[in-house]
């Protein structure tokens, strides 16, 4: 029998009551040390979301503070502060070519700046009638995808900011989205518990992935297209066939939800984090957990850079942490 259900805990304005549990399991899982973190300081508020440059020399986050800061990766020094949203930036994502990045806020508006020599907004893409939980660029960084909590999915035309596809996806908030390798799929995650593929073409329903018990935040494809990973506030992440739209694997083991959830280069092995800091590598053909360890903090994002010699947090006290991989790979 499961134990009383009684945590109560608020999330984006959301009261969730469940048996989420964000404590420490039975056997907690090794801690890294406060010595092998870079801390990165200069957010005023809590740091929601992370990513890294595709060479992985940059860093950006995004606040609560309604900015977005770039860091250099090898010296931990702020390149620059991105300031014009009018609300909490809750994502953040680099162009394929790394000279451009998106952000999307509680201000219910996605940004594009541009991150090269000149670091300024270029364009804002306005429509979305609630929060913006997730942004995206297509594989030829030709389009961008934007997930919010008004149910919708939308696609627009990078160069002019026009809508292509607004797609009512699920019937509450849209948490997680991304582009198949191949960029004719976009996958989308959802408080109602639900994967669902999206053909990019026209906007249409491709498949409803179900199995999830609780709100999926997580989402990646793997690099061959042919699989799509789901982390979910069940403390699980599936792995789906993209053809069947069956899970293949179920993969266990976390105490508390997943946040995110990174393919590592190779495509064999991914990394998962929750809530509660808890950091899972997996062996994705055997669906098995090649290392666990923890993170003493409150996690809001996470990711793995491109060279695979580095991984980052964003944190609810606002510090970025920045860690070797071989932390979790070795």
């Amino acid at each position: 029998m499961g134990r009383p259900c009684t945590s109560k805990i608020v999330f984006l304005g959301i009261v969730f009551t469940s048996c989420l549990g964000l404590t420490r399991p039975q056997t907690a899982a090794e801690e890294i040390p406060e010595s092998a973190l870079r801390i990165l300081e200069g957010h005023k508020e809590t740091s929601y979301d992370v990513v890294f440059s595709p060479s992985s020399e940059l860093l950006a986050t995004s606040s609560f503070d309604k900015s977005v800061k770039l860091w250099q990766v090898a010296d931990g020094a702020l390149a620059a502060t991105l300031a014009g949203h009018k609300g909490k930036v809750l994502c953040v994502t680099f162009s394929p070519d790394g000279t451009s990045l998106l952000s999307g806020s509680e201000d219910k508006t996605v940004k594009l700046w541009s991150v090269g020599e000149k670091k300024e907004e270029i364009r804002a893409f306005s429509g979305h009638e609630g929060l913006i939980h997730a942004v995206a660029f297509s594989p030829d960084g030709q389009r961008v995808a934007s997930a919010s909590a008004d149910k919708t999915v939308r696609i627009w035309n990078l160069a002019d900011a026009k809508q292509i596809h607004s797609i009512a996806a699920h019937e509450s908030s849209v948490y997680c989205i991304a582009f198949s390798p191949d960029g004719k799929v976009i996958a989308s995650g959802g408080y109602d518990k639900l994967v669902k593929l999206w053909n990019t073409a026209d906007g249409k329903e491709i498949k409803k992935l179900e199995g999830h018990g609780e709100g999926v935040f997580a989402l990646t494809f793997s690099a061959d297209g042919k699989s799509v990973i789901s982390g979910s506030s069940d403390h699980t992440i599936r792995v789906w066939n993209v053809e069947s739209g069956k899970a293949t694997h179920t993969l266990s083991g976390h105490p508390g939800w997943i946040m995110d959830v990174a393919l590592l280069p190779g495509g064999q092995k991914a990394v998962s984090i929750d809530y509660g800091g808890t950091l899972m590598a997996w062996d994705l053909a055997s669906g098995k957990s090649a290392a666990r360890r923890r993170i003493k903090t409150t996690i809001h994002g996470f990711a793995a850079s491109p060279d695979s010699k580095w991984m980052a947090t964003a944190n609810a006290d606002g510090r970025i942490f920045v860690f070797a991989a071989s932390e979790i790979v070795p």
